[in-house]
Parts: structure tokens; sequence; C-alpha cells
């Protein structure tokens, strides 16, 4: 009978941990394709690629952009594109842990000029509310958790509004920032991830470029 022999291994290298190769993560982001973004949320990430839940129009080969509420990017390319889904793959391996830590300055962005959440472009007419005053305005650019708004309606910081957004319905906002015609807003309640980037998906979010119908 032949003996079976033992493969020595040092000490130290039987209790090295093994380097992680998946991660499975539930993080929200802002995905940048061609001339348009959308919300996309990071299912899971390994050194070499990630899987992330969207509804945005990707194609396989396609090369996009993946920004980060702690002010990191990376730009990997399509490889496959599922149902509401894709997968995407770095075209070096990156670290993980850094990609997916808090905002900090090493990033290059000072961290008051770091977003709570991806902003998404939009041009979307919508009617305001204030002190009982009715008006209508643009929505520029809308997130989970706020927006900006275009209006000629005088606002002041800390004003209670009520926005009506075509596709979103009645959403409470306080002004957290005015300049001129444009105010910053903070929605009294978060928008749900699915809710929004349904929105984003559909034809209300750039109404305002769409020409009124002839008479």
């Amino acid at each position: 009978m032949n003996a079976v022999r033992l493969l020595h291994v040092p000490t130290d290298q039987r209790l090295k941990p093994r380097k992680t190769r998946l991660k499975t993560v539930m993080l929200v982001a802002r995905v940048l394709a061609g001339d348009r973004d959308d919300l996309c949320r990071v299912r899971n990430i390994s050194e070499g690629g990630m899987c992330i839940v969207t509804l945005a129009p990707l194609r396989v080969a396609q090369q996009i952009r993946i920004e980060f509420k702690n002010g990191m990017t990376i730009e990997p390319t399509v490889k496959w594109v599922g149902k509401e889904e894709a997968g995407l793959q770095f075209n070096e391996p990156i670290e993980i842990e850094q990609l997916l830590a808090a905002p900090n300055a090493s990033a290059g962005i000072p961290l008051a000029r770091i977003p709570r959440g991806p902003r998404l472009s939009a041009q979307c007419p919508v009617a305001l509310r204030r002190q009982g005053h009715i008006g209508s305005g643009t929505l520029e650019n809308i997130s989970q958790g706020g927006a900006q708004l275009r209006s000629a309606v005088h606002v002041e910081i800390d004003d209670m509004l009520q926005i009506i957004v075509p596709g979103l319905g009645s959403i409470k906002a306080t002004v957290r920032r005015v300049s001129g015609t444009s105010a910053g807003l903070t929605f009294c309640d978060k928008l749900g991830f699915s809710e929004l980037a349904t929105w984003l998906a559909g034809e209300e979010r750039f109404s305002a470029y769409q020409k009124p119908p002839s008479p």
C-alpha cells in the first residue's frame, strides 16, 4: 500500500485568511452611460467586477462610469445585460474596501461637496404650493432625498413646499439652499429606490424638452 505524503504548510500560512473574492452589498450609486445618467444599486462586487441593478439602457461592451457617494469613481465595461441588471468588468483589479469606504478627503473631493446620494439630471415641469399660493417650476435634478428646483416663485431657506411631479405625485420638501431662481430641496420622506429608478426611465423625466401640441 502506497503511503500518503502529507504536505507541510507553515503555521503562518495555514492561519492566513483567504482574500475576499465576492462581497455582497446594497449600495446606491450613479451610472453614466453615453449622454444620460441613471440610478443603480450595486448588488455584489469583487476585485474584478460587480453586478448592478438598474433600469439604465446598457449594452454589452459599453464602457460606463459609476460614481459612488463617497467621491470614488470607476469606469468598467459591461460584460452582460439581464432583466434590470448588468454585469460589469473592471479594467484592472480594485481595492474593494477603499471603493466602499465612508466619504473622506482622500478621494480628492472636499467633504462638504460630497452629496448624500446620487443626483440625477432632469428637466420636468412641476407645480408647487408655498404658503397657500400655487406656482410652477422645473425640476432640474433629483435624488432619493432631495432635488433642485428652478422657479420664479419666491422661496426662502426653511420654507416648506409641496411639489407635484408628474409620475411621482405630491412631495413635501424643505428649502435648504436658494440661489437666484434656483432652490435646493430636501424631501420630508425619502423616495424609494425602485420608485425613483422607474421614474427616471420614464418619459416625464425630460418632458420639459417636449414641444407643446399644436392647436
